[in-house]
């Protein structure tokens, strides 16, 4: 039972990696945080990241939310940075399966470079994100999804309460 429960992991696991990897190279993709980490966090102990969206090649948004902060518009509280893309490095294979790319963007609020490394074996990547403008880092791990299949960016950007399934109600 074990070795079949482990094996139907590793099947998803793989999956979500062609996905995540499909996802990167279209330039359209999502990254749900659940690590962060940044000089500034943890100085100031309060700006958070919860979602990185990448959208046509030329976009990136942030939805950042503030600890014990009142929920905005879209429920998750916080802001949503957007920020556009002015360079996209080339995205390396390895024959392992690691994948890297770099944006460099620029915004109002952030202007910088992102670096990003997808795991070899599943989704889960890593993201540093540095900020020209006030000199902070940001690093960042979580799962790569496809953007067209879910709700989430809609719902940030439209700024509807959020829900898992995405219907926005």
């Amino acid at each position: 039972r074990k070795a079949y429960e482990k094996r139907q992991k590793e099947i998803k696991d793989s999956i979500d990696h062609v996905q995540a990897v499909e996802s990167i190279k279209s330039g359209n993709f999502i990254m749900l945080v659940e690590r962060r980490d940044s000089i500034e966090m943890k100085t100031a102990g309060e700006k958070r990241i919860n979602v990185l969206i990448v959208e046509n090649n030329k976009d990136v948004l942030f939805q950042s939310g503030v600890e014990n902060s009142t929920t905005g518009n879209n429920n998750m509280g916080g802001v949503t940075v957007d920020t556009e893309i002015t360079k996209i490095g080339k995205i390396e294979e390895k024959k392992n399966g690691e994948v890297k790319c770099r944006y460099d963007i620029m915004g109002i609020y952030l202007s910088g470079r992102i670096n990003l490394k997808l795991n070899k074996k599943d989704n889960y990547a890593e993201i540093g994100i540095t900020n020209n403008k006030d000199g902070a880092f940001y690093d960042l791990s979580g799962v790569i999804l496809p953007y067209d299949k879910n709700g989430i960016a809609r719902e940030i950007k439209i700024g509807r309460k959020f829900v898992p399934d995405g219907s926005g109600k």
